[in-house]
């Protein structure tokens, strides 16, 4: 799990990668799959974790991964406030 601080940092990489055509976004989507795949299975023994990879359209965990990259240019300085805080809204709003 990353601080938020690295999560930013993150984010703006792989944005940054999109943007000078390092990677597009198919591959990003890609790359992210495979991940939420071991992520879940990490996270198997964790009381109350929501696995990802069983829907991930459905699953706003994955969604604000997506989102945090694909908005990384747009939004203010790379902040990360707002993504998060819509996607664990909508979580919460869907339980």
């Amino acid at each position: 799990m990353e601080d938020r601080a690295t999560l930013r940092i993150s984010s703006q990489l792989i944005a940054n990668w999109l943007h000078h055509g390092l990677v597009d976004a198919a591959a990003v989507r890609e790359t992210f799959a495979r991940m939420a795949v071991l992520v879940d299975e990490q996270n198997t023994n964790e009381l109350g974790y929501e696995p990802m990879a069983k829907d991930l359209d459905g699953s706003p965990s994955f969604q604000a991964a997506l989102e945090l990259v694909f908005t990384g240019r747009t939004e203010p300085n790379g902040y990360t406030e707002r993504v998060l805080t819509t996607w664990r809204r909508a979580a919460k709003a869907a339980r």
